[in-house]
């Protein structure tokens, strides 16, 4: 592979696929879904947006993390809920890569679907 085909760590750079439309030509969107790694139960009375990962799901996540960091492009954007669990996944993507990710209500427990593909702007 050329060197102005990778990034500066290595990996390969990715292209957007291009599709061709009645408008014209535009990239596809990769979308990719990453559910929050193992939590614990909530407790009686406790907001389930309160839960946090188990020592377990912070391996969880932590793996995944260097598998998708390994294959994000860098024009990825990060989306999380504002669930307690959810951060602390993409905490482990953001120690990575250095990204914030944005903290949205968009895909909070019980979101829409129209409103997580809102929040994706998808289609655009």
């Amino acid at each position: 592979m050329k060197r102005e085909e990778m990034l500066r760590d290595g990996r390969p750079k990715l292209k957007p696929v291009r599709r061709a439309t009645a408008a014209g030509v535009r990239p596809e969107m990769d979308l990719i879904l990453w559910r929050h790694a193992e939590a614990v139960d909530a407790a009686v009375g406790e907001s389930d947006l309160g839960r946090r990962l188990t020592g377990r799901g912070e391996k969880q996540a932590q793996r995944v993390a260097r598998w998708l960091h390994a294959r994000l492009p860098e024009s990825a954007r990060l989306l999380v809920s504002p669930a307690v669990r959810a951060r602390q996944t993409a905490a482990a993507l953001e120690s990575l890569t250095g990204r914030k990710a944005r903290v949205t209500e968009a895909i909070a427990p019980g979101a829409s679907v129209e409103a997580v593909l809102a929040a994706v702007e998808w289609p655009h």
